[in-house]
Parts: C-alpha cells; sequence; structure tokens
C-alpha cells in the first residue's frame, strides 16, 4: 500500500565537504575567483559590481561558445557571481585549471539565456544556501575536458592541447586522476527550498565520479535533471544537444549516486519532466524523493534509475503521480539494476489522483528483494501502481522482470484500486519466487483501516491486485511466470474486491510450486486466491494454475470465494502431480490444506458478510491428485449463493483421511442455504483410505 513520510541518515562523505571547505574557510565571506592566464588575450576578466556581487567579462568566443578558464573558482556566502552573456552565445563553457575544488556557496547566474557549463576535476560543493540564476541549462562536472565534435577539446587538465571550436559540446572525458578524494559532486543546497533550479523545460546536470546529494533540492518544472557516476578513462557522450541526453554506453567503470538525508530530486510540472540517475550502487536512503508528478494537461516523462551493481531505496520513494486535477498521462519509471533492494518503507510508484492516466513501470533485476516496513510502521516496502481515492484515471501496468524475487515481513508488489479508475495490469517474469511472513502495520487512511481489520492488523508479503473498501473501480489483471514459486508463513499471491469493482483475473503458470503454512497467529494462510470479501458486490476473478508440481502443507490454499454479493470466480488447475498434505491447527480453529471455491458466512466477523453471490467452478487436471493428513478440495456454501460445481480428471487419485466435497453447509444466520454443487469424477484408479471421503450434498 503507498502512503509517503520522509526521515533521515549522515555518512562519511560529509568529511570529503568539511576537508573541502577549509580550502577557503579563511575567506568564505568573499568570492574568490582568479583567473589563469592560458587563454592568452582572451582571459576571463572579473568586474566587481559591489562589495557582494561579481561580474565575469571578457573570455574566447568561438560561434556561438564562449570559454572561460580560472585558477579558482569559488562561490562565498551571500555573494553572486554573473556571467555575462554577449549576443549570440549560446554556450559558456568554464573550466577550473589548478588544483583545489570549487565551494558555491552563494548565487551563480548568467546574464542571458546561454547554457552554463562548470568544470573542475578536482570536485564541485554546492552550500546549503547556494542557487543557481539561470536561464538556460546547468551541467557540472568534474570530467578532465568537454569534447566539441570529433576534433574540438576544452580541457582542464591537459589544457595545452585545448582545441576551441564553434561545434556545440558532445561528450565529457574523465581522464584517471591520482587521488580518490578528488572528482566528487556534493550539493547541499535547500535554498529558498528550491535548491538547485533550472527553468521549465531546462536540463539540470550533475556528472562526476561519485555524486551526492545530501538533504539538497534539485529542482526543474517539466525539465530534465541527470545524476552520472563514472570512473576513470570514461566517456559520456551528450546527445540531441537542444536538451543535452547523457548516453553512457560507451562507459565501463561507474562509481556511486547518494542521494539521501532528505534529499529531493523534482521535475513535476503540467507534464511532468525526466529524471536519469546510473552510476554503480545508486542509493536513495533517509526520506529522500526522486519525483516526477504530472499536474495538468500534458503528458509526462520519465524516471530511469540505471546501475551496474545495486540500486536501493531505504525508506525512501520514487513517484510519478497523476495529480488531482491533472488530465494528463503520468510519467514512466524503468529500472535497471543487477540487484535492486526495497526496504523500511522504500517505494517505487506510480499512482493517479485524477482523470490522467499513471505511468507504466518496468522493473530490470537479476534480484530483487523486497521487505520491511518504515520505522513509523505506515510505509510498506514494495513496487505499486494505486488508482487512488476520487480518481477515475487508468492505473498504470507493472512489469517485473527478474532471476530471484524475495518479499519478506511485508514487502509487497501492488496494483491497488482505491477510486473509479481501472486498474493496470501487474506481470511477473521471475526464475524463482519466494515470499514469506506478514507484518503489523499502522494506518490512519479509513479504506486501508477496513482492509487492516479483515486481514486481522496485519499485511502479508504478496503480489495483489485489489479493490479496497468504498473503491469502484475494476483491478487489473495478474499474471505470474515462473520456474519455481515459494509460498510460506503466510505469503499470498492474489486478487480480490472488497469494493463494487471487479477483481481481475490471476493466471499463474510455474513449474513448480509450493505452498505451505499460516501467519504466526494463523489467521492469514500462505495462498494463491481470488475473492469477494465483506460484503462486496463486485465479482470474483478467475484463477488459473498451469505447473508440472503443485503442493499444498500445512494450511497452505488455492482459493476462490465469495463472502459477499459479487459471485466468486472459477478455479482452473493444470498440472502433472497435485499433492495436498496436512493442516494447520491452533486452539480456536483448524485451517487444512485445501483447493476452495466456496460461498463463506462471514457474519460473525460482518454483518454484511452474508455470501449471497454464487460459488465458482473448479476444474482439475492432472496425472496424479494426492490429498492427505485433513487437506481438502471443496465447493462448500455456507450462504445464500449457490455452490460451484467440481470436476476431476485425473488418471490416479488417492484421498487419505482426507476429502473432496461439494456440498452446502446449514448456517444459522441465515433461513436457507444456496444449493450445493455437482461433483464430477474422471478416473482410472481412485483409492480412499483411512476416513478419506467423496461427498456431493445439500443441507438447509
Amino acid at each position: 500500500m503507498k502512503l509517503k513520510s520522509l526521515p533521515i541518515l549522515l555518512s562519511s562523505t560529509s568529511g570529503i565537504w568539511l576537508i573541502l571547505s577549509s580550502l577557503f574557510c579563511q575567506n568564505q565571506g568573499n568570492t574568490q575567483i582568479i583567473p589563469d592566464q592560458t587563454l592568452g588575450k582572451e582571459n576571463s576578466v572579473i568586474n566587481s559590481i559591489d562589495r557582494l556581487k561579481e561580474q565575469i567579462e571578457g573570455g574566447a568566443i568561438r560561434g556561438s561558445n564562449l570559454f572561460h578558464s580560472f585558477q579558482e573558482f569559488n562561490v562565498g556566502e551571500n555573494q553572486s557571481v554573473y556571467f555575462t552573456n554577449p549576443a549570440g552565445i549560446e554556450n559558456i563553457l568554464t573550466r577550473i585549471t589548478g588544483n583545489n575544488a570549487s565551494n558555491i556557496l552563494g548565487k551563480l547566474g548568467v546574464l542571458g539565456a546561454a547554457n552554463l557549463f562548470l568544470v573542475n576535476p578536482n570536485g564541485i560543493l554546492f552550500g546549503p544556501n547556494s542557487s543557481l540564476d539561470i536561464s538556460g541549462s546547468f551541467i557540472a562536472t568534474t570530467a578532465d575536458e568537454i569534447r566539441l565534435g570529433e576534433n574540438g577539446l576544452f580541457s582542464a587538465t591537459n589544457f595545452q592541447n585545448s582545441n576551441l571550436l564553434s561545434i556545440k559540446p558532445s561528450a565529457l572525458f574523465f581522464n584517471q586522476i591520482a587521488s580518490q578524494t578528488q572528482g566528487n559532486i556534493v550539493s547541499k543546497s535547500t535554498a529558498e527550498e528550491i535548491g538547485l533550479q533550472v527553468p521549465s523545460g531546462e536540463i539540470l546536470g550533475l556528472i562526476g565520479r561519485e555524486v551526492i546529494i545530501d538533504s539538497g533540492k534539485l529542482t526543474t518544472e517539466q525539465g530534465r535533471i541527470e545524476i552520472g557516476s563514472v570512473g576513470d578513462n570514461s566517456l559520456v557522450r551528450l546527445e540531441n544537444t537542444n536538451n543535452y541526453t547523457l548516453n553512457y554506453s560507451e562507459v565501463e567503470n561507474f562509481e556511486n549516486i547518494q542521494i539521501k538525508n532528505g534529499a529531493v530530486v523534482d521535475v513535476s510540472g503540467e507534464g511532468s519532466g525526466d529524471i536519469q540517475l546510473q552510476g554503480r550502487q545508486v542509493s536513495i536512503t533517509g526520506g529522500s524523493t526522486i519525483v516526477a508528478n504530472t499536474l495538468g494537461s500534458e503528458p509526462g516523462g520519465s524516471i530511469s534509475l540505471i546501475s551496474s551493481e545495486l540500486l536501493e531505496v531505504t525508506e525512501s520513494f520514487v513517484n510519478a503521480d497523476v495529480g488531482f486535477a491533472a488530465t494528463g498521462s503520468g510519467a514512466t519509471i524503468t529500472t535497471n539494476a543487477p540487484r535492486l533492494i526495497l526496504t523500511s518503507g522504500g517505494q517505487i510508484s506510480t499512482a493517479t489522483f485524477g482523470t490522467g492516466t499513471s505511468g507504466e513501470l518496468t522493473i530490470n533485476a537479476n534480484e530483487i528483494e523486497v521487505m520491511d516496513i518504515s520505522a513509523d510502521g505506515q510505509n510498506l516496502s514494495g513496487i505499486f501502481t494505486d488508482v487512488l481515492p476520487g480518481a477515475t484515471g487508468r492505473g498504470g501496468d507493472i512489469t517485473i522482470n527478474t532471476q530471484n524475487l524475495k518479499l519478506f515481513n511485508g514487502g509487497q508488489l501492488g496494483a491497488n484500486i482505491f477510486g473509479a479508475g481501472q486498474g493496470g495490469n501487474l506481470t511477473v517474469n521471475a526464475t524463482e519466487i519466494e515470499a514469506s511472513g506478514t507484518i503489523v502495520f499502522e494506518t490512519t487512511v479509513p479504506q486501508q483501516e477496513l482492509l487492516l481489520e479483515s486481514l486481522n492488523g496485519q499485511f502479508p508479503s504478496a503480489i495483489l491486485a485489489l479493490v479496497i473498501p468504498e473503491a469502484t473501480g475494476n483491478s487489473g489483471k495478474l499474471t505470474i511466470n515462473s520456474d519455481r514459486i515459494v509460498l510460506r508463513k503466510g505469503a499470498q499471491i492474489g486478487t480480490g474486491t472488497f469494493g463494487a469493482g471487479d477483481s481481475g483475473e490471476l493466471a499463474v503458470k510455474a513449474r513448480e510450486i509450493e505452498v505451505s503454512g499460516t501467519s504466526e497467529d494463523g489467521f492469514l494462510p500462505s495462498s494463491f486466491f481470488t475473492s469477494v470479501l465483506l460484503g462486496a458486490t463486485g465479482k470474483g476473478g478467475n484463477l488459473t494454475i498451469d505447473t508440472q508440481s503443485l503442493t499444498l502443507q500445512n494450511g497452505g490454499q488455492v482459493r476462490a470465494g465469495t463472502s459477499g454479493v459479487g459471485d466468486s470466480g472459477d478455479v482452473t488447475i493444470t498440472a502433472k502431480e497435485i499433492n495436498l498434505q496436512g493442516s494447520f491447527a491452533n486452539d480456536l480453529f483448524i485451517l487444512p490444506s485445501i483447493i476452495q471455491a466456496a460461498v463463506e458466512d462471514l457474519s460473525p466477523i460482518d454483518p454484511l458478510g452474508i455470501g449471497s453471490g454464487d460459488g465458482g467452478q473448479i476444474l482439475i487436471t492432472t496425472d496424479r491428485l494426492t490429498l492427505e493428513g485433513g487437506a481438502t478440495i471443496s465447493a462448500r456454501t455456507e450462504g445464500e449463493g449457490k455452490g460451484g460445481n467440481i470436476e476431476i480428471n485425473a488418471t490416479d487419485i488417492e484421498v487419505n483421511n482426507s476429502s473432496i466435497t461439494a456440498d452446502s453447509n446449514e448456517s444459522a444466520a441465515i433461513i436457507r442455504n444456496g444449493d450445493g454443487g455437482n461433483l464430477t469424477i474422471n478416473t482410472q484408479n481412485l483409492m480412499l483410505t483411512n476416513g478419506g471421503s467423496i461427498l456431493a450434498s445439500t443441507s438447509s
């Protein structure tokens, strides 16, 4: 489920900040800019406008490019530095050839519409009160040089061989440097609550060896934010020079990106802009937010998170939402990483609050781990696409492609409906899926409180497509493709409706499936399910399983059912071998391992919970079916609705101290139960042992 909150964290990189800041602490009240002599007669000129403002003039002009070169370049606290913008200049390229990092503690600006490039291989640090006053784009980089087409070169470390041309910047090149503390970019800017900002539609780029956004903010309305971290001997292409999209296809060695301590990267607008983060280990932690919201009628852009080793989202959010009054489509989110970890309430999500369709969410990773909730107990870790209360727009689709998917302690994937819009589809393609355990969850959202009441105050580790109480929209289809699926300790995969909308279909295809056990309190069985619950009027979806081997044990379940007005969906299982073993028992109840399509009477829990919808059908096709130790296949009705039929086609069937039933069980809560369904068994060999039974009956 999706709720938003923001906490904090700190790292040793703050030491880098202190060391580099101390280089200029003796003169932090003043701007310190020293031109070098590398441009000869075209050297840069510093003109002091007043005590707090300096203006940079001169430089070397080549066509629409203006080049500046400095020995030192720093902007002091409460100071401002502006580059003049001669007529016809589109790009101002500024290099620092000395040995010190640049401290930008005040305002950096351009007196015109030119783009500004700031190049310092030794590092660039933006202080808490730093800001930009730029009408064009801004790229800060610790690259050694900017390439100008195939032959041009503007180098900060090999300036003697520079070749200044009129061609637009085409690439950033990172050479090998000696010090590991050099080449980093750190931003702590929160100036005027917008931090570092460029105008609508422009690019804000930070490309260094390591890039750290520590409690700072990067913003541009409908623009593009590029954060890249690359290693030595790396070439980053600048493509589509109207907005400088970065291409890392020629980079072999990446470094780390840290977004931490409540940092914000935001491209929201009438239609959202684009965000791209690319590095080795990309961590978004400590209550930080990556956001691209669509707030009007224009279409959204994209969020792209790419890592060569690890992508981590801890107690933080990556969001692309469609706002309340918005009609435009939402931004898409794409991740590519060998390993993705979402923990402590970390979420990646798209959602719609309005009439616009939310964007698609595509997750590509070899390993995915989703686990635990936030420290305040109010945010699950997960990947979600939601249609939120009041929304009529369609939810976006989620596609998960992975080798190994692990969901623990309440970790979830979800495509859920809180409003009137149609839900998105959720597709998981995985070699192996393992889900285990539940978590106690706290919420003040009324719809979620109703849901939690039905779940005994806990949420399972799960893959879900639900219509939440009071919602009227239909949920999308849930598709699972895997070699092996294991559900334990109350973990669940399912669709269901608690409201007026219909729940979607659940289709599972796997070579091997194992479902076992329950939550610690025994309230939530591990299960595949499609359900109509708590007086819901929507219809349940069909449940289809195609597998070589299906094992249900110690209370594991495959079920479709209704305790509301809506009809239950059907259960269809095709397998080479099906084994149902044992049950879960405590002092209050016994939960058998079961395949079920039931009409249930939940009136002791909810007065509206007398099932009046009809039960679904059960169709099982298998070579071998084994039930033992109290396991059950059941199409029972305990409510007013008719029970469904059971049809079993199997070569061999063994029922040992277990049962297959299609019956109507009398309930004191209603005057007359619905009729039980028919039971059909086609088999070559049927064995009933130790009280094993087959029953079809109606009682009232």
